[in-house]
């Protein structure tokens, strides 16, 4: 397994999914579970980092009205501790 093969927001689990981002020609590369987290608006602040460098934080998923500078979900539907 190469690194591109890893999750962009956890970098630890394989990536399982490809969810359309707003640039369609870059979608994020998740795992199942940081897909959940990323749907929910409940990233943890790493998982939230990793992905704002990839993709910026202007993205939907990613904006500011959904999470703080520092990556804290603002809004999260679900406890981002949660596994």
């Amino acid at each position: 397994m190469v690194l591109a093969d890893l999750c962009e927001a956890c970098k630890v689990n394989v990536i399982n999914i490809e969810e359309t981002s707003d640039a369609p020609n870059q979608p994020y590369k998740l795992c199942n579970k940081c897909h959940d987290r990323l749907i929910k608006l409940s990233l943890r602040p790493i998982e939230w980092y990793n992905l704002a460098i990839i993709h910026s934080t202007n993205k939907f998923l990613l904006h500011d009205d959904f999470y703080d500078e520092d990556g804290e979900a603002s809004q999260p539907e679900e406890d981002s501790n949660c596994n």
